[in-house]
């Protein structure tokens, strides 16, 4: 009589490492939001650094207003260092027909300003971003290497 079966699995157990597993991903999610949220700071210090650096300083409004916080995806977790002040875009983007005078590598589509000679892009968040990029994906992974055990 041919065998049916190619391949037998004993599942005894299985439901205890499941459980296991389940509790390990609840960690790692906590721990993996906490390394965002240290990722974005950095980056947040950079930004200020940056604005300080380059004479952005009137008020202090600008620099103030620049925070960190982490954002919940359906999968992932996004760090984000941001600010809401009105004329930031105008600062980082300069101005000018829609960025063609900016000389910024990323100005989104939807940014708009007038066709006036305007100022110059600043580009303190992307400045920020470059200079402290690989510092951020390195500690990214070394503390993901951490918490997974490797």
């Amino acid at each position: 009589m041919p065998q049916k079966t190619w391949i037998e699995l004993d599942t005894k157990g299985i439901d205890k490492a499941i459980k296991k597993l389940k509790s390990k991903q609840l960690l790692l999610e906590t721990k993996m939001k906490n390394i965002i949220a240290r990722a974005a700071a950095i980056l947040e210090a950079e930004i200020k650094l940056q604005i300080t650096e380059m004479g952005l300083v009137d008020t202090g409004n600008l620099r103030a207003s620049v925070h960190s916080f982490t954002r919940q995806k359906i999968y992932s977790t996004e760090g984000v260092a941001a600010t809401n002040v009105e004329y930031a875009p105008f600062l980082e983007f300069g101005t000018g027909q829609r960025g063609a005078k900016s000389d910024h590598p990323n100005v989104p589509p939807e940014y708009m300003h007038g066709d006036s000679r305007g100022i110059v892009a600043y580009k303190f968040m992307h400045k920020a971003w470059v200079k402290r990029r690989a510092e951020i994906i390195s500690y990214i992974n070394t503390e993901f290497r951490k918490v997974v055990g490797m």
